[in-house]
């Protein structure tokens, strides 16, 4: 009967507990304001361009070296979130409270949505607007990647959070791992807008430049002037020898 007694007071002690803890969590939640559905517009921005040929004078030998031109594709996703009115701040418990946004994407004709990033959402920024930049599948230029092929079609929505993230260590098999979890509101999702990617871009195909050819080296005034001064003698020359030859009798 003891035994039982002592059981049943220690269950009712890891009630309380677990109840305290979801209670003060609970008026914590409560305490930090709901943020409103986030505003967002959304654009590609098409930043492709052409490096032009160029050529290269080996200095030891002499030979040009040619460097070919190249096609730069960069086709981007801006995504453009309104800021609403919230300043950071420190809550009782000592946690640094922000605004945050989380971006969800997918294929237009698809239902699985992914997430960016997966385990921390983006901390707003800027006095207006917070934007964020992503690429597209076939940009050469390196970037967080929405894996959408030109041509295709994206849904896109946001969702905005205050709060903080902290991490826990959570059991597995012997090791466990720590795990980034948000503490705080969140918003309902907003409405979902759909992007096109321009399947060709507005740059133009790099072109190549035409072989440079040696130039005819420029001979400086001091140089002709004496040269052509030289050859004019010379023909003086040749026309009074040969006129003494035609005036010459014959033996």
């Amino acid at each position: 009967m003891e035994n039982i007694n002592k059981s049943f007071a220690l269950i009712l002690i890891l009630i309380m507990a677990i109840s305290s803890f979801v209670v003060a969590k609970t008026a914590f939640a409560q305490s930090i304001p709901k943020p409103s559905v986030p505003e967002f517009t959304i654009q590609v921005i098409v930043r492709s361009y052409d490096e032009p040929t160029s050529y290269y004078t080996n200095p030891y030998t002499g030979k040009i070296i040619t460097y070919q031109g190249y096609h730069i594709e960069n086709k981007t996703i801006e995504i453009k979130i309104k800021n609403q009115q919230f300043n950071n701040y420190d809550s009782s418990s000592g946690k640094t409270l922000n605004l945050y946004y989380n971006i969800s994407a997918k294929g237009h004709f698809g239902d699985d949505w992914m997430y960016y990033p997966e385990n921390q959402a983006y901390a707003a920024f800027g006095s207006t607007y917070t934007t964020l930049t992503f690429l597209t599948r076939g940009s050469s230029n390196g970037g967080f990647l929405i894996p959408a092929p030109w041509g295709g079609y994206i849904d896109v929505k946001v969702q905005a959070l205050i709060g903080y993230y902290y991490t826990e260590f959570v059991p597995d098999n012997f090791l466990g791992s720590y795990v980034t979890k948000f503490a705080g509101q969140k918003s309902e999702w907003s409405n979902i807008q759909t992007i096109h990617i321009p399947e060709t871009s507005t740059s133009t195909s790099p072109t190549s430049n035409p072989t440079p050819t040696p130039t005819v080296p420029e001979f400086p005034t001091l140089v002709i002037v004496p040269l052509l001064l030289s050859v004019f003698s010379v023909a003086l020359l040749f026309r009074h020898q040969k006129s003494i030859s035609q005036n010459k009798p014959n033996v």
